[in-house]
């Protein structure tokens, strides 16, 4: 075993000068290519050096490169900017139909309440707003009608329902 990592070892040593002569000729001819001022010229030599080392599929044919022109820009004339609407005014979009206001904290009590596997706990307050659990609530049955219940808004327009003073669960309006 030791002979064979011997002779592995010898190998690469005797190796190592021959991949450093290449190296140093593969970079011999793209430091003469850099040298070269015109991109042009310079890139034609850079090709045909990769070329040469078999990093590049073909040496490219050296043909006239047109750049394209473009018609000469010809100046406009810039409309006036559209006044800006005075401070009273409100701007109503013809497509706009007005929202619901966000409610802030609401208090009510409970006509109605379904629990439901699949969707969750919906309930229908005294007031006439229905709401739809999105967390998980852990009931064993529905809540009795009577119940106290109240809403407060969450940050980035939640809502946290709360029925009676122990049972917490994030909402959605749905009426």
């Amino acid at each position: 075993m030791k002979a064979i990592g011997l002779m592995a070892g010898a190998a690469c040593l005797l190796a190592a000068p021959a991949a450093v002569a290449q190296q140093e000729r593969d970079w011999g001819g793209i430091e003469r290519c850099a040298a070269i001022g015109e991109a042009g010229e310079r890139h034609a030599c850079l090709d045909r050096e990769l070329a040469a080392l078999g990093l590049l599929a073909r040496a490219p044919v050296t043909a006239a490169v047109q750049t394209p022109t473009s018609p000469p820009v010809q100046a406009r004339a810039v409309p006036p900017a559209q006044p800006a609407t005075a401070a009273g005014e409100t701007i109503v979009y013809e497509d706009s139909t007005p929202r619901e206001p966000a409610i802030a904290n609401m208090t009510s009590s409970v006509t109605t309440a379904r629990l439901d596997r699949g969707r969750g706990l919906e309930v229908e307050a005294a007031n006439g707003t229905r709401w739809r659990s999105t967390s998980s609530v852990s009931l064993r049955r529905a809540p009795r009608a009577g119940a106290p219940f109240a809403v407060e808004q969450g940050a980035l327009g939640s809502y946290t329902c709360r029925i009676e003073s122990s049972t917490y669960f994030k909402c959605e309006r749905l009426s």
